[in-house]
Protein backbone atom coordinates (compact mmCIF):
# COMPACT_ATOMS: atom_id res chain seq x y z
CA UNK A 1 0.00 0.00 0.00
CA UNK A 2 2.92 2.10 0.22
CA UNK A 3 2.95 3.27 -3.40
CA UNK A 4 -0.72 4.15 -3.48
CA UNK A 5 0.30 7.81 -2.46
CA UNK A 6 3.41 8.02 -4.37
CA UNK A 7 2.68 10.39 -6.96
CA UNK A 8 2.23 14.41 -7.76
CA UNK A 9 -1.58 15.73 -6.59
CA UNK A 10 -0.87 19.00 -7.59
CA UNK A 11 0.36 18.21 -11.05
CA UNK A 12 -1.48 19.62 -14.24
CA UNK A 13 -5.40 19.27 -14.56
CA UNK A 14 -6.62 15.66 -15.45
CA UNK A 15 -9.92 15.24 -16.78
CA UNK A 16 -11.81 12.96 -14.57
CA UNK A 17 -14.95 12.18 -16.56
CA UNK A 18 -14.44 8.59 -16.69
CA UNK A 19 -15.17 8.29 -13.62
CA UNK A 20 -18.77 9.32 -13.38
CA UNK A 21 -19.73 5.94 -13.18
CA UNK A 22 -18.82 4.72 -9.77
CA UNK A 23 -18.94 1.32 -10.31
CA UNK A 24 -16.31 1.31 -12.70
CA UNK A 25 -14.09 4.09 -10.47
CA UNK A 26 -14.33 1.46 -7.23
CA UNK A 27 -13.33 -1.30 -9.58
CA UNK A 28 -10.17 1.05 -10.83
CA UNK A 29 -9.98 1.76 -6.85
CA UNK A 30 -9.58 -1.59 -6.02
CA UNK A 31 -6.72 -2.04 -8.09
CA UNK A 32 -5.12 0.71 -6.86
CA UNK A 33 -5.45 2.91 -9.96
CA UNK A 34 -3.64 6.13 -9.33
CA UNK A 35 -5.73 8.25 -11.24
CA UNK A 36 -9.11 7.02 -9.12
CA UNK A 37 -7.11 7.67 -6.04
CA UNK A 38 -5.99 10.75 -7.23
CA UNK A 39 -9.31 11.75 -8.06
CA UNK A 40 -10.95 10.59 -4.80
CA UNK A 41 -8.52 12.91 -3.16
CA UNK A 42 -9.10 15.85 -4.36
CA UNK A 43 -13.06 15.46 -4.03
CA UNK A 44 -12.03 15.01 -0.01
CA UNK A 45 -9.94 18.05 0.00
CA UNK A 46 -12.30 20.42 0.49
CA UNK A 47 -15.02 18.64 2.59
CA UNK A 48 -12.16 17.35 5.03
CA UNK A 49 -10.81 20.90 4.96
CA UNK A 50 -14.00 22.09 6.31
CA UNK A 51 -14.04 19.40 9.08
CA UNK A 52 -11.07 19.96 10.15
CA UNK A 53 -11.00 23.50 10.32
CA UNK A 54 -12.49 24.40 13.95
CA UNK A 55 -9.93 22.00 15.25
CA UNK A 56 -7.18 23.96 14.06
CA UNK A 57 -5.09 21.15 12.64
CA UNK A 58 -2.10 21.92 10.34
CA UNK A 59 -1.30 20.66 6.46
CA UNK A 60 0.00 18.69 7.12
CA UNK A 61 -2.30 16.71 9.14
CA UNK A 62 -4.84 17.07 7.05
CA UNK A 63 -2.92 15.57 3.93
CA UNK A 64 -2.39 12.83 6.36
CA UNK A 65 -5.61 12.56 7.40
CA UNK A 66 -6.59 12.38 4.08
CA UNK A 67 -4.24 9.71 2.93
CA UNK A 68 -5.20 7.44 5.70
CA UNK A 69 -8.63 7.73 5.20
CA UNK A 70 -8.32 6.66 1.53
CA UNK A 71 -5.79 4.01 2.61
CA UNK A 72 -8.11 2.24 5.43
CA UNK A 73 -10.78 3.11 2.50
CA UNK A 74 -8.70 0.81 -0.25
CA UNK A 75 -8.29 -1.86 2.33
CA UNK A 76 -11.93 -2.21 3.31
CA UNK A 77 -12.87 -2.05 -0.56
CA UNK A 78 -10.46 -5.14 -1.41
CA UNK A 79 -11.83 -7.23 1.97
CA UNK A 80 -15.20 -6.70 0.94
CA UNK A 81 -16.07 -4.58 3.79
CA UNK A 82 -17.47 -1.96 1.53
CA UNK A 83 -19.98 -2.74 -0.18
CA UNK A 84 -21.89 -0.07 -2.98
CA UNK A 85 -25.18 0.76 -2.42
CA UNK A 86 -25.86 3.46 -4.74
CA UNK A 87 -24.64 6.16 -2.20
CA UNK A 88 -21.58 7.78 -3.27
CA UNK A 89 -18.60 6.50 -1.89
CA UNK A 90 -17.34 9.71 -0.70
CA UNK A 91 -19.72 9.87 1.87
CA UNK A 92 -18.24 6.40 2.96
CA UNK A 93 -14.46 7.83 2.98
CA UNK A 94 -15.52 11.34 4.94
CA UNK A 95 -17.22 9.42 7.83
CA UNK A 96 -13.79 7.72 7.87
CA UNK A 97 -11.83 10.98 8.36
CA UNK A 98 -14.54 12.04 10.90
CA UNK A 99 -13.54 8.81 12.98
CA UNK A 100 -9.34 9.28 12.09
CA UNK A 101 -9.86 12.74 12.90
CA UNK A 102 -11.53 12.49 16.51
CA UNK A 103 -9.06 9.29 17.15
CA UNK A 104 -6.27 12.33 15.79
CA UNK A 105 -7.59 14.64 18.41
CA UNK A 106 -8.02 12.37 21.07
CA UNK A 107 -4.29 11.20 20.89
CA UNK A 108 -2.92 14.50 20.92
CA UNK A 109 -5.12 15.80 24.38
CA UNK A 110 -4.28 12.48 25.85
CA UNK A 111 -0.34 13.27 25.05
CA UNK A 112 -0.49 17.02 25.61
CA UNK A 113 -2.53 16.20 29.51
CA UNK A 114 0.01 13.47 30.05
CA UNK A 115 2.73 15.95 30.98
CA UNK A 116 0.31 17.61 33.64
CA UNK A 117 -0.39 14.11 34.92
CA UNK A 118 2.61 12.08 34.79
CA UNK A 119 1.67 10.57 38.37
CA UNK A 120 -1.59 10.28 37.66
CA UNK A 121 -3.21 6.58 36.45
CA UNK A 122 -5.87 7.83 33.81
CA UNK A 123 -8.06 4.71 32.86
CA UNK A 124 -8.53 5.03 29.07
CA UNK A 125 -12.29 5.66 28.23
CA UNK A 126 -14.57 3.27 26.37
CA UNK A 127 -16.05 4.46 23.04
CA UNK A 128 -18.70 1.56 22.37
CA UNK A 129 -21.43 4.61 23.78
CA UNK A 130 -20.45 6.41 20.71
CA UNK A 131 -19.41 3.65 18.50
CA UNK A 132 -23.27 2.76 19.01
CA UNK A 133 -24.50 6.12 18.28
CA UNK A 134 -22.35 6.03 14.89
CA UNK A 135 -24.18 2.88 13.67
CA UNK A 136 -27.35 4.00 15.30
CA UNK A 137 -27.08 7.01 13.20
CA UNK A 138 -26.22 5.70 9.80
CA UNK A 139 -29.12 2.81 10.00
CA UNK A 140 -31.43 6.01 10.68
CA UNK A 141 -29.56 7.97 7.52
CA UNK A 142 -29.78 4.77 5.44
CA UNK A 143 -33.70 4.91 5.69
CA UNK A 144 -34.01 8.53 4.35
CA UNK A 145 -34.04 8.85 0.43
CA UNK A 146 -30.58 9.13 -0.88
CA UNK A 147 -30.96 12.77 -1.43
CA UNK A 148 -31.70 13.45 2.13
CA UNK A 149 -29.28 11.28 3.39
CA UNK A 150 -26.48 13.77 1.09
CA UNK A 151 -27.91 16.88 2.72
CA UNK A 152 -27.84 15.57 6.34
CA UNK A 153 -23.90 13.99 5.47
CA UNK A 154 -23.17 17.32 3.70
CA UNK A 155 -24.55 19.64 6.45
CA UNK A 156 -23.66 17.65 9.58
CA UNK A 157 -20.90 15.27 8.93
CA UNK A 158 -18.74 16.96 6.41
CA UNK A 159 -19.69 19.86 7.83
CA UNK A 160 -19.44 22.06 4.63
CA UNK A 161 -21.54 25.18 4.20
CA UNK A 162 -24.47 25.95 2.52
CA UNK A 163 -23.07 28.29 -0.07
CA UNK A 164 -20.09 26.21 -0.58
CA UNK A 165 -22.61 23.22 -1.72
CA UNK A 166 -24.29 25.46 -3.69
CA UNK A 167 -21.15 26.50 -5.80
CA UNK A 168 -19.87 22.99 -5.83
CA UNK A 169 -23.23 21.92 -7.51
CA UNK A 170 -23.17 18.28 -5.71
CA UNK A 171 -26.39 18.66 -5.64
CA UNK A 172 -29.50 19.55 -7.47
CA UNK A 173 -30.31 22.88 -5.65
CA UNK A 174 -29.31 26.30 -6.63
CA UNK A 175 -30.19 28.49 -4.01
CA UNK A 176 -29.17 28.33 -0.17
CA UNK A 177 -32.89 28.92 0.51
CA UNK A 178 -34.02 26.09 -1.42
CA UNK A 179 -31.06 23.58 -0.25
CA UNK A 180 -32.20 24.87 3.54
CA UNK A 181 -35.54 24.16 2.72
CA UNK A 182 -34.94 20.71 2.05
CA UNK A 183 -32.62 20.04 4.14
CA UNK A 184 -35.46 20.89 7.03
CA UNK A 185 -38.06 18.81 5.58
CA UNK A 186 -34.95 15.78 5.82
CA UNK A 187 -33.97 16.35 9.24
CA UNK A 188 -37.81 16.71 9.96
CA UNK A 189 -38.16 13.05 8.68
CA UNK A 190 -34.63 11.65 10.24
CA UNK A 191 -35.92 12.94 13.32
CA UNK A 192 -39.95 11.08 13.24
CA UNK A 193 -37.67 7.62 12.39
CA UNK A 194 -35.57 8.34 15.43
CA UNK A 195 -38.38 8.78 17.75
CA UNK A 196 -40.16 5.55 15.91
CA UNK A 197 -37.06 3.63 16.89
CA UNK A 198 -36.78 4.62 20.40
Amino acid sequence: MARLLDFNFFGKQESYSDFKDISYWLGLLMNEDSKAIKYLYKRLMSPVLNMTRNHRLNKECVEELINDSIVVFLQKLKSGQFVYQNTDPLYYVLEIARLNMNNYIRRSIKYSSAELTEDMDIPDVENTDIDEKCKQLEQLLSKLSPNCEKLIRLKYLAEMKDAEIIKSRITQYSTVDALKNQRAKCFKKLLELAQMGS
